[in-house]
């Protein structure tokens, strides 16, 4: 634990660049988690437009159908 300490000593100008990592990771997962969002709204929108198009097609195999193919 004592060396892990060390690397956090004034001077060693790694404390910055560990919290520029630490943030950088915090926002991609931010952005990635938005995006996924996005898309989910996207394929929400695209289910109601094929279901209406399709009459009787089963709505849980388009809707596996839609969601497999947006994730490619």
């Amino acid at each position: 634990m004592a060396s892990l300490l060390k690397w956090l000593s004034p001077g060693m100008r790694i404390k910055r660049w560990l919290t520029l990592a630490v943030a950088g990771i915090a926002l991609l997962g931010l952005g990635l988690a938005l995006l996924d969002r996005h898309l989910i709204g996207l394929m929400d929108d695209t289910m109601e437009l094929l279901a209406n198009q399709l009459g009787g097609f089963p709505l849980w195999f388009l809707e596996l159908f839609v969601r497999c193919w947006a994730y490619l």
